[in-house]
């Protein structure tokens, strides 16, 4: 999991902390509250991200992002 201080910084700096975090967004807390895979999709530079988080244990989940920039209709609301 993304600390929270360095998910903090991302958002406040649109810049990952030096030494370490990329992700620019955390909702894996979101699956892990439910209990249920969260789908988003997530605009980063130029790139738009179709991400999903998927719990699979009581700490661990599955995180992965695909590039739908090419093919996306995404409209930030």
């Amino acid at each position: 999991m993304i600390p929270g201080e360095d998910a903090d910084f991302c958002y406040n700096h649109h810049k990952p902390p030096a030494g370490g975090t990329k992700c620019y967004f955390r909702i894996a807390d979101s699956a892990f509250e439910t209990k249920l895979a969260v789908n988003k999709q997530v605009p980063i530079g130029e790139r738009i991200w179709d991400t999903y988080w998927i719990p699979v244990g009581d700490d661990i989940y599955l995180h992965y992002a695909i590039d739908i920039t090419d093919c996306s209709n995404w409209n930030e609301e």
